[in-house]
């Protein structure tokens, strides 16, 4: 009786070993055309499938914005691997080949299971994947850009700033005497204590504008575009205007520290300033 109930436990023992096992590999999404072709999500440290059969290639697509940079197998004398771009090949070599396989990109690690399978109707032909954690990040931030858009031209128009109460005309600038120089100095200069509006003649270019230290180290600030002028992101000392070799220096002549004080760390209203991890 004890050798009987010995007998029927060591099967199930093996069962919950190999269920386990299997429960440890992402589950692929097969076409409903091919079962060959399959798809998959990404997630990261997830180990996932591959069945490959002799005389058969297997074709994994990452992202179009990938490349393959380094990969390595356990049983890499059993294989054939090539890497073009964001598709990775492999093919087995020998009848026994199963083994671990990893693939580096420049922006993910994947990892995968790689097993020799007996027929071509269990086989992956073509294994993809797909981002949608990456795609829904990706969407908020056009999103929160287009909120950033609406707010820039609701609350940055030139006419308007030059209407308000706190607007500053106290500027200087100097071209010295370069006719270069003179050509993409601006029009008009003021601020609304948030802002710097420069104003330049329609057949002038933009130059690129940097806002100057006391150390005299340049920085580029971000600006937009509103018709003929030219928004400068925040209220400065000291702006160079840089064309090439033609340079123009504007100095704010009332400036008393950069703007409205604002609890958000930032100029625009409706905007606040967060700190996040820096992925690189």
């Amino acid at each position: 009786m004890k050798k009987m109930l010995l007998s029927l436990m060591l099967p199930a023992a093996f069962l919950t070993f190999f269920e386990c096992d299997a429960l440890a590999l992402e589950k692929t999404q097969v076409s409903s055309l091919d079962r060959r072709i399959q798809h998959t999500e990404y997630k990261e440290g997830q180990v996932y499938p591959v069945n490959a059969v002799n005389g058969v290639i297997t074709t994994i697509i990452f992202s179009p914005g990938e490349k393959v940079l380094d990969y390595g197998s356990g049983y890499s004398t059993a294989w054939e691997f090539m890497a073009r771009e964001n598709h990775f090949f492999l093919k087995p070599k020998a009848f026994n080949g199963t083994t671990n396989l990893v693939v580096v990109t420049n922006k993910h690690t994947y990892f995968f299971d790689v097993r020799l399978v007996g027929n071509r109707p269990s086989a992956t032909y073509s294994l993809a994947f797909s981002y949608p954690a990456e795609e829904a990040a990706k969407a908020q931030e056009e999103a929160r850009k287009k909120v950033i858009d609406s707010l820039l031209d609701d609350k940055t128009t030139p006419e308007a700033a030059a209407e308000s109460k706190a607007i500053n005309r106290s500027y200087t600038e100097n071209f010295g005497s370069s006719e270069l120089s003179r050509e993409i100095a601006p029009l008009e200069v003021y601020d609304d204590g948030l802002f710097t509006y420069l104003k330049f003649d329609r057949q002038t270019d933009f130059p690129a504008v940097y806002r100057v230290a006391e150390n005299n180290v340049e920085t580029l600030l971000n600006s937009h575009v509103k018709g003929d002028w030219l928004v400068i992101h925040g209220v400065y000392k000291e702006l160079r205007l840089r064309a090439g070799f033609a340079v123009v220096g504007i100095y704010n002549e009332a400036f008393t520290g950069g703007g409205q004080s604002s609890d958000s760390g930032v100029s625009l209203p409706g905007l606040k300033r967060e700190l996040i991890k820096q992925v690189n």
